[in-house]
């Protein structure tokens, strides 16, 4: 039994420096990864700014105001031709369906969508690209589990 030992710490010690290796070399790269993770994590982060839209916000958390007529209800017939009172920016889905996202540096991202409607909305409509700061918290907190689980697979 005793003969074992050195050889048993001999691959611990092995084991230890390779994960301490591999953490080096996670955290040298660190922008990289989280732009990575945080990219590839996008449908949360759109799926926020898409359930702001459904309950009729904007990227700041306000109401939804039509920049023509002021107002953050519909006309009163399109509101009956589409069954709803209030602007949600969801129509036949597609527009939110097209939603991205594009992280030019670790320090912010950006929504947009692919959809045609887009500038259109955008213009009549406002900031409508974004987490509102009451959605922030949970979408931080969603990065961060992602970012921590992703480190931690260098472990495995």
């Amino acid at each position: 039994m005793s003969d074992c030992f050195p050889l048993i710490l001999n691959v611990m010690l092995e084991s230890i420096i390779e994960i301490q290796k591999r953490s080096a070399l996670y955290v040298a790269n660190l922008n990289a990864n989280i732009v990575r993770v945080i990219e590839s994590n996008q449908d949360q982060i759109i799926d926020a700014n898409r359930s702001q839209m459904i309950g009729h916000k904007d990227a700041e958390g306000k109401p939804l105001i039509h920049s023509r007529t002021g107002s953050a209800n519909l006309s009163k017939a399109y509101a009956r031709r589409m069954n709803k009172i209030k602007p949600d920016l969801f129509v036949s889905g597609e527009f939110q369906s097209a939603m991205f996202l594009t992280m030019p540096k670790m320090e912010e991202y950006f929504i947009s969508s692919k959809d045609y409607k887009t500038n259109w909305l955008a213009k009549n409509y406002g900031n409508i690209f974004g987490v509102a700061p009451n959605n922030q918290p949970k979408v931080k907190a969603k990065n961060d589990k992602a970012i921590i689980d992703d480190y931690l697979t260098i472990f495995k």
